[in-house]
């Protein structure tokens, strides 16, 4: 016994009874429970009394053999209940595969790269780490042995992890056998400072569309085309993914276009490659063709938007609508403002407005009396005028959706939407009040969409639903002539075939350079100093076999494998939502060799630059306030980061491209002295641009 604690431990197999102050032998102990106590004697009023110590948070209790577990079990429990939140791997108590209870040593390094991680994922400050009251809540609910880490280390841990994850992803890259499009974007401030965000996208061996933000930096001016095609390569060439590219998507600014003509000669593309390798955003598009509408009727709907932004410029006059709603016995709602140059905004307040419509006008004459304001009450014209909105940009907000996709090809849906927006402009068009904001949208859409995208059509013939056959009936529906459908779907396969030769051309020379390094590594290895040359030519018959068939039934076999698929029927789906097209490929690649990779690299392109809502303009969440006293290659790693821990859980947002935009105009806008301000942006076209 230890006079200073007054205490005794003991093996967790004895146990002792208080018999004339001296401990006795007593029956082994068998519960699982004692996995997490240990029996003391504690001395109490002159004897030694039996205790369970938990050797979790040392909390003494009843450890007499009459005493139970029962007591013990609930406290493990308690326990339990209080580490559920935490990784399972990481728990005080856990279970096994078997279902048994284990005891949880802590690790500091484990704990360290949680914290980080947690840091990177919610976006917080470095200095959130040294947090008292983080530190102390990990400490009294989940883990009293932790013990907390230094901004400064917190900043190192994040370089240091995004170092490797990023070499992790260079070996990915190198064993990637498909091809990778890219999207890429800059923004631009009022303090003429630029940012550049170059995001890839590949299906891998498990056909699974994949996309990582590969670089997020600031860029100097001047941001001429070539310029930004230098800034783009250099990425390419640090990642060696240069000569895996197919294509790139854009928005419409003209230095843009610049540096989509400049690359392909960078990046070596033969002529087929070249003529697929500029993707416009569709997404930038459809945005632009409604602001256009927008601005026609805007008369009209802004009698109804300047009623939803009085009812939320202060309490007093939401009491009043919620009070106009109730004498209309209604349910009380909240009608968010809408959002200038986010367009999905505005469709969404019309939606709500409309069903409440006789409370909004209730309340323009409430407010105006009572207040003596001066809101304008919307008429029977604009509230038919709304109603059209609301129902027509319905096909815009569907297409915008699909079209933002990040984990499922949106290549091939492309042309479909088209034709949906083609229909509804055919049947709003009988609408007068509708004519002005038609014809202004529809000259948008036809200055991009004219014509149906090429490369779109390719990657929509790839979904075995489709084919070429829904491209004609697609080319009828719009009111395209027999003849000219024709012609078009000729020079469609035409093209299609010839990208079908670069494929051929690259699998046979594949072949032929394995079997040349077959030939080569297996002399070098049976060589030894002072002995001949001994080639080992196992498998080589069947190597040499292989690339023979692929070289003399090049006009036949290989080229047919393309026209079987073409002959086949499309495929009947009972939903449409529930098929994978990327499932059939890979269920049906042994069919099709060849074809299943141009497929792949076909329906790998995506439709935007950004997903979701990012494609109607900028908002979400601000980093200013957090993150502006960090470097440029710290907000990188940051940035990069989060993109890629998603990726690896499959629970990438879309919008955060879009949000970090804004984001990084806050940040540079607070620090004048981050990059200097130079030159100004070479001109750009119609106000098609990406400003702040």
């Amino acid at each position: 016994m230890d006079n200073a604690s007054g205490t005794v431990n003991e093996p967790a197999n004895d146990s002792t009874t208080p018999s004339n102050n001296k401990p006795a032998s007593a029956p082994r102990l068998t519960s699982k429970v004692w996995s997490y106590f240990k029996r003391v004697n504690k001395i109490e009023n002159g004897k030694l009394v039996l205790k369970a110590e938990c050797v979790i948070c040392n909390t003494l209790f009843a450890g007499s053999p009459r005493s139970g577990t029962s007591h013990l079990s609930r406290h493990l429990k308690e326990h339990e209940a209080a580490q559920a939140r935490i990784s399972p791997g990481h728990i005080l108590l856990n279970h096994d595969v078997a279902g048994n209870l284990t005891n949880f040593a802590y690790d500091h390094a484990i704990a360290c790269k949680e914290v980080v991680d947690f840091i990177i994922r919610a976006e917080l400050p470095f200095k959130f780490v040294e947090s008292h009251d983080f530190t102390g809540m990990i400490q009294r609910v989940f883990c009293p042995q932790y013990r907390g880490i230094s901004a400064s280390t917190c900043k190192g841990e994040v370089m240091k992890k995004f170092g490797k994850e990023k070499c992790d992803l260079h070996a990915l890259f190198e064993k990637l056998d498909s091809k990778i499009c890219l999207t890429y974007d800059v923004w631009s401030s009022q303090q003429k400072m630029g940012y550049m965000s170059l995001s890839a996208h590949f299906i891998d061996k498990d056909w699974c569309l994949n996309k990582r933000v590969i670089c997020f930096k600031m860029i100097e001016y001047p941001h001429t085309g070539e310029s930004l095609a230098t800034h783009i390569f250099d990425e390419l060439l640090s990642w060696r993914i240069h000569n895996k590219i197919f294509t790139l998507s854009l928005d419409n600014a003209s230095n843009n276009d610049s540096a989509a003509s400049i690359l392909p000669s960078f990046l070596l593309l033969d002529s087929v490659q070249q003529k697929l390798f500029h993707v416009r955003c569709c997404c930038h598009i459809l945005n632009l063709i409604v602001q256009d509408g927008l601005k026609v009727l805007s008369p009209s709907i802004d009698k109804i938007t300047d009623i939803v932004r009085s009812m939320n410029s202060s309490n007093k006059r939401h009491e009043i609508w919620v009070k106009c709603c109730t004498d209309f016995n209604m349910q009380q709602i909240n009608i968010d403002n809408d959002v200038p140059h986010r367009w999905n905004s505005t469709y969404e307040l019309l939606l709500v407005a409309i069903q409440y419509k006789a409370p909004l006008h209730w309340y323009v004459k409430e407010i105006n009396e009572s207040l003596s304001c001066n809101l304008q009450v919307p008429n029977e014209e604009d509230w038919k005028i709304a109603q059209l909105v609301s129902g027509f940009l319905q096909v815009f907000y569907s297409s915008t959706k699909i079209l933002s996709g990040v984990y499922y090809p949106t290549s091939s849906r492309v042309i479909s939407c088209l034709t949906d927006i083609h229909a509804s402009f055919a049947a709003y068009s009988e609408f007068s009040v509708f004519k002005d904001a038609l014809t202004e949208m529809k000259a948008k859409f036809d200055k991009y969409w004219e014509e149906f995208p090429t490369v779109f059509c390719l990657a929509t013939i790839m979904d075995p639903r489709f084919k070429v056959f829904a491209i004609g009936e697609w080319l009828n529906m719009i009111g395209i002539d027999q003849l000219t459908i024709d012609s078009k779907l000729l020079a469609l396969k035409t093209l299609l075939f010839q990208f079908f030769d670069v494929y051929k051309r690259s699998v046979m020379s594949y072949v032929g350079q394995n079997v040349q390094s077959a030939i080569v590594t297996s002399s070098t290895l049976s060589q030894t100093p002072g002995s001949i040359v001994v080639p080992i030519m196992q498998n080589f018959s069947m190597q040499c076999l292989k690339r023979a068939k692929l070289s003399s039934s090049s006009s036949s076999t290989t080229t047919s494998e393309l026209q079987f698929y073409l002959d086949l029927p499309t495929i009947e789906v009972a939903d449409d939502n529930q098929f994978s097209v990327l499932g059939w490929w890979k269920k049906n690649q042994s069919l099709y060799p060849i074809v299943s990779l141009m497929a792949r690299d076909l329906l790998t392109i995506p439709a935007s630059t950004v997903a979701s809502e990012s494609c109607f303009s900028a908002g979400g969440k601000v980093l200013s306030e957090k993150w502006t006293s960090l470097s440029p290659n710290t907000i990188e790693a940051l940035i990069c980061l989060k993109d890629w821990a998603l990726a690896n859980s499959r629970m990438q947002d879309p919008a955060q491209d879009e949000q970090h935009a804004e984001e990084l105009i806050n940040i540079r806008a607070s620090r004048s002295d981050w990059m200097a301000a130079s030159e100004t942006v070479e001109s750009e076209s119609e106000n098609e641009t990406i400003e702040s």
